[in-house]
């Protein structure tokens, strides 16, 4: 028994030292992005058009910064293409733009983030498949990308190449986007969609046309909280109820059925769910106890239950109840709980979940914490030598090799937290650490194209 003890007793050790210290998290179909408590952005996942924003079309199973800016506030993830906003309000996106789903007038795939116009009022994102919306804090929302299903809901299919404001009103207040259509609330609590409506009905318009400008999906004015999925969408009442629309052929509507719904269904009679979120073709919920529930296509385990059966009624994916965030994507979920402690599981195929495999996990795993040395980078590249190691005060630098290119230089410590900003170097040879604190320290030279991580310990 003590023996059980102390191995429980270890694991959550580990589980503290490499895991907490994720803030937010969001899903692009087979990509990740997360920011740490820091403000610092990583990926993981398939990166063939630039999603990562890394500069490289290369896929990485771990996490891997996306630059050295410390301000990141919130992500999203489109099919691929990602989004974020910035602590100031700045928008930014990159990599696929075949569609102009990254908004900066061009088609031109960006493989870093880019800043897209100079307003800094957005606070909320979400990608479509190939296409973008957000909205302002003045409650107006902007489209922008693919518009052949009328997603954008201008009225029309024509592309947008730049952010869009749609119509004049000015009281939005929730947005989601599904693979061909948008649902969203205004703050009076009324519920609306536009774009694709199809056979499955998730617009509930009572016919199978486009719907290429915002409608009216129910009558009542008490919705909070709406997600959607490729062809259904999930929905949170302010009474704490449950509901879903659409598409249901592997039961991602979670109302015991595998049939499709062209009208609103209330799911089970709990009226505590407090926030909802929706993969591909499954649906993901946590409880006001903090208690996680998913439901639907369950093929690569992204269910998270230990099997590959699909649910067609809400289960509770283990005991825990400190989940705060979940998100889905094609085949696979990911979720934050209370503590920072990132979970990933279900497909892997692109090294979706972040584990450092490539392959499918049926119960959630832990991205760990990383640090400088945990990413995908090419490191250990001999630019420099530096001494004495250990050292008091001053590290000295030797370049071991000639070059035209400017380097900056990174610290941080054994937890990965940030100790010096990073830094040009403008050829310092001696940087002085007399004010950090003692204890191992990783000291990294980097520029665009190279870089070298060091373990220095300072006494």
């Amino acid at each position: 028994m003590r023996k059980a003890f102390l191995l429980l007793i270890n694991l959550l050790l580990i589980v503290n030292l490499n895991g907490q210290c994720w803030k937010d998290v969001a899903a692009g179909e087979y990509h990740n992005l997360a920011i740490k408590n820091d403000g610092s952005l990583w990926t993981w996942g398939f990166n063939g058009d630039g999603q990562l924003g890394d500069g490289s079309e290369t896929n990485k199973n771990l996490p891997i910064q996306v630059g050295n800016d410390t301000d990141w506030k919130t992500v999203a993830g489109g099919q691929i293409h990602s989004l974020a906003i910035k602590n100031d309000g700045s928008l930014w996106a990159w990599g696929s733009n075949n569609y102009h789903q990254v908004g900066d007038g061009t088609d031109i795939n960006r493989n870093v983030p880019i800043r897209i116009g100079l307003d800094n009022d957005w606070i909320q994102i979400t990608g479509g498949t190939l296409f973008s919306m957000a909205l302002k804090s003045d409650g107006t929302i902007w489209v922008w990308g693919y518009n052949s299903s009328g997603q954008l809901g201008l009225g029309s299919i024509e592309f947008v190449t730049t952010p869009t404001q749609l119509g004049a009103v000015n009281n939005w207040q929730y947005i989601s986007s599904g693979i061909n259509h948008a649902v969203c609330t205004k703050t009076d609590g009324t519920l609306w969609g536009w774009g694709q409506n199809g056979i499955n009905g998730q617009l509930g318009a009572g016919n199978t046309q486009l719907v290429t400008e915002p409608f009216l999906m129910d009558g009542l004015n008490n919705w909070s909280e709406v997600e959607g999925g490729i062809y259904h969408n999930i929905l949170l009442n302010d009474n704490g109820s449950l509901w879903t629309i659409g598409d249901n052929l592997y039961g991602q509507l979670g109302d015991g059925t595998f049939e499709d719904r062209n009208e609103l269904t209330k799911i089970g009679n709990d009226n505590n769910w407090e926030s909802v979120s929706s993969g591909r073709f499954h649906s993901a919920a946590i409880k006001a106890d903090g208690t996680l529930w998913l439901w639907g296509r369950n093929l690569l385990g992204q269910i998270g239950d230990g099997s590959t059966t699909n649910r067609n009624v809400p289960i509770q994916i283990g005991d825990s109840n400190h989940w705060v965030k979940v998100n889905g994507g094609f085949g696979f979920t990911i979720a934050l709980d209370a503590e920072g402690n990132l979970w990933s599981w279900g497909d892997n195929y692109y090294g979706t979940l972040g584990d450092g495999t490539f392959i499918d996990k049926l119960t959630p795993v832990l991205v760990e914490c990383p640090t400088i040395n945990s990413t995908n980078e090419i490191v250990n590249q001999e630019i420099v030598k530096v001494y004495p190691n250990p050292t008091a005060d001053k590290l000295k630098i030797i370049w071991l090799k000639e070059t035209q290119k400017k380097f900056s230089y990174s610290i941080v410590n054994s937890l990965g937290e940030l100790l010096i900003s990073p830094t040009i170097l403008n050829d310092k040879e001696t940087l002085d650490l007399l004010d950090l604190p003692s204890g191992l320290i990783v000291l990294k030279i980097f520029n665009q194209d190279e870089s070298q991580t060091i373990k220095v310990l300072k006494i």
